[in-house]
């Protein structure tokens, strides 16, 4: 089961910068605009909006504390995730726009059929327990149905 969800994030990652490729590819047949003003700007805004740090003091209680510095830990984690998500986002923006000789539909296609293949195993699955409940409910009904006509 890891593999699987180890296989559907990265994939999912790869659908993600193929995506912005393609997006980058149609900013460049749709405008002249300069790619790269576009994704410096879109990092200053998020630079401008980052994560309030909590300053920790020596009057504060034991858990204060510990509470304030897992606090600045996890604002500190997900402000990095960001960052790195934003560059990711501006690197496949800014590799699109350049090359538009590339077709990054097809790969797209490629990269939704193999997450088809790896979910198909989950759709089996999936599909017999749903036989199995339908199969359990007339089994239900047929057993109350019986009840009744010993009851009358």
């Amino acid at each position: 089961m890891k593999r699987i969800i180890k296989t559907i994030v990265f994939l999912c990652a790869l659908i993600f910068i193929v995506s912005m490729m393609g997006i980058g590819q149609i900013n460049r047949e749709e405008t002249d605009i300069d790619i790269y003003n576009v994704t410096e700007n879109m990092i200053k805004i998020w630079n401008n909006n980052t994560f309030e740090y909590k300053v920790y003091n020596e009057t504060m209680s034991v858990s204060e504390a510990s509470n304030i510095r897992m606090t600045n830990s996890i604002n500190k984690g997900a402000e990095s995730l960001v960052y790195i998500l934003f560059q990711v986002t501006g690197w496949g923006l800014e590799f699109g726009y350049n090359n538009p000789q590339y077709n990054f539909t097809v790969i797209l296609n490629w990269i939704l059929f193999f997450v088809f293949i790896t979910l198909l195993p989950v759709f089996c699955i999936l599909l017999a327990l749903l036989y199995l409940m339908c199969k359990g409910f007339v089994k239900c009904i047929n057993w109350i149905k019986e009840k009744w006509k010993r009851n009358e």
